[in-house]
């Protein structure tokens, strides 16, 4: 008698898998197909449309003295760009290096289709002389600008004396080294913090006998840098009262620069000009 033969049935597992498989590569494939279209769709606006998932907007927000659409332009970012072909860290790049007074940078999606470009303008900190000109330099130690030297002192900024940038200084660059850059720091946030705006001049020549000029006629003598920020804290009452006794005859040194050695008594001493006047000439006789 002949044996009949009859086939298996497949089980519903291996049903169900085969279909998942199936629908994943359906899926996969029509992914990588999408993105192959959106990179590669034009990008031409002239006809006031925009190919799908494309940048429509990008704004700048932040003072700057720069025009925004400079900006943009530079960025490297454009409107009818594909989305995904936007590089955020090399835009960020492109503006700072193309411009130096800005100090920050963030650029952010606001939505899908609209990019927002933020900035931060760079402040002033003051003046360097830099190959026979006047170097601005920002409060973050960045080169700013170079101006022409026009008389002995740079034009409504701090004057920062023997302030030497760092051998690669350069606009858009930093030009302090690290020890001037944490002293400037200390000080200009003190100036800033007790309200010091008549400050005129720093002097670093010497990281001994650091120095700077208060209202144009009172020098304060600080040291070296060991000790500046309690210098800085003696001093914020101290000058005040000076001023309060002297008014407009306050005009000599004020000397701090006791805070800074551990072998002298911490005073504040305040020698009027008139008497190193009288000194100077003794010396001479």
């Amino acid at each position: 008698m002949a044996q009949s033969t009859r086939k298996k049935a497949p089980s519903r597992r291996a049903d169900a898998i085969k279909v998942i498989v199936t629908l994943s590569l359906i899926i996969a494939v029509l992914a990588v197909a999408s993105m192959v279209l959106w990179s590669v769709a034009p990008t031409d606006t002239s006809n006031g449309e925009t190919p799908f998932l494309s940048l429509q907007k990008i704004t700048v927000e932040g003072e700057t003295r720069y025009n925004h659409e400079h900006i943009v332009a530079v960025s490297g970012m454009y409107v009818g760009q594909s989305v995904f072909s936007v590089n955020k860290v090399q835009a960020c790049e492109n503006i700072l290096d193309a411009f130096p007074y800005i100090e920050s940078i963030n650029i952010e999606n606001r939505s899908v289709s609209e990019v927002c470009i933020t900035v931060k303008e760079a402040t002033v900190m003051g003046a360097v002389h830099f190959g026979g000109k006047w170097m601005l330099v920002s409060t973050e130690g960045k080169g700013l600008e170079l101006l022409d030297i026009v008389g002995t002192r740079p034009f409504r900024c701090m004057y920062l004396r023997g302030v030497t940038p760092v051998e690669d200084a350069a606009v858009g660059e930093q030009v302090l080294d690290e020890r001037t850059f944490a002293v400037l720091k200390t000080l200009c946030g003190a100036f800033s913090r007790y309200d010091w705006t008549t400050v005129s001049e720093i002097s670093l020549g010497d990281m001994t006998d650091i120095r700077f000029k208060l209202d144009g006629c009172t020098t304060v003598k600080l040291g070296s840098d060991g000790n500046l920020e309690q210098e800085m804290e003696v001093l914020s009452t101290a000058i005040p009262k000076l001023k309060a006794t002297y008014g407009d005859r306050l005009h000599g040194v004020v000397d701090a620069s006791s805070y800074s050695r551990k072998d002298a008594k911490p005073q504040v001493i305040y020698t009027p000009q008139e008497v190193l006047d009288e000194q100077a000439e003794n010396t001479k006789k």
